[in-house]
Order: structure tokens, then C-alpha cells, then sequence
């Protein structure tokens, strides 16, 4: 019984350090005035320009918030769109939730319309 008990919470354990990553595609708007735009995630950088890639973790802990930065100064703040899935929140339960660590990956695209937070910089 003892070789029971320790022998599942190692599986226990195992299946709760895996986790699945996802990347996203991040663009934001306008094209052209967001070149030099620098996005941080959990402090740090994560992509610079108007268009750039993301891996983040589909745990429903991970951080979602990015932080756009111009010249340094923050301009905004925005929450990454996920996707959650009725069927693995259904099989949770039955697993006794397990899969919700699963549960919240982030859309392979995102969009930021930052128009009206940029400061255009003329010559």
C-alpha cells in the first residue's frame, strides 16, 4: 500500500512540473509608429517593433500582462487573450483537476491598437 500512495504522488508530481508552452504572434497597430515600441513582460523584454513572437506557459498561473514602452516611458498595459477550453474544463473535474493547468493557453495571434497611446514623433 505504502509503494501505492508514494508511487502516485510521484506521477502526481511529474504531471503538475510538465506544462505546455504556446507562442503567440504579437503585431501591434499602427505599423509604422509602433517600430521602436518595446514591449516588457514580467519585466523584461519581450519583443521590440511591431511585430514579434512570444512563447509563454498555458498554466492558468502564468502572467498575462504586457507593458508597452516608448522611449523608455510606459504607455500602456494589456492583458494577453487566451483560449479556454469547455472540454479540457469538463475533464478536469473527472481528473480531479488536473488538466486545468492546461487550461488557459493564449491565442497564436494578438493585436494591439496603439493609435491613441503613441506620441508621433515629427521631424
Amino acid at each position: 500500500m505504502f509503494k501505492t500512495q508514494i508511487t502516485s504522488i510521484l506521477f502526481i508530481a511529474t504531471f503538475l512540473l510538465i506544462h505546455c508552452t504556446t507562442t503567440t504572434h504579437v503585431r501591434l497597430l499602427p505599423a509604422k509608429e509602433t517600430a521602436e515600441i518595446e514591449t516588457l513582460w514580467k519585466n523584461k523584454t519581450a519583443g521590440k517593433g511591431s511585430e514579434f513572437n512570444m512563447e509563454l506557459s498555458d498554466s492558468i498561473f502564468e502572467e498575462r500582462d504586457i507593458i508597452f514602452l516608448q522611449n523608455g516611458k510606459p504607455i500602456g498595459t494589456e492583458k494577453l487573450e487566451v483560449n479556454v477550453s469547455v472540454p479540457v474544463l469538463f475533464l478536469g473535474w473527472l481528473a480531479f483537476g488536473i488538466p486545468y493547468i492546461w487550461m488557459t493557453p493564449v491565442r497564436e495571434n494578438q493585436t494591439f491598437d496603439l493609435s491613441s497611446r503613441i506620441e508621433v514623433i515629427k521631424n
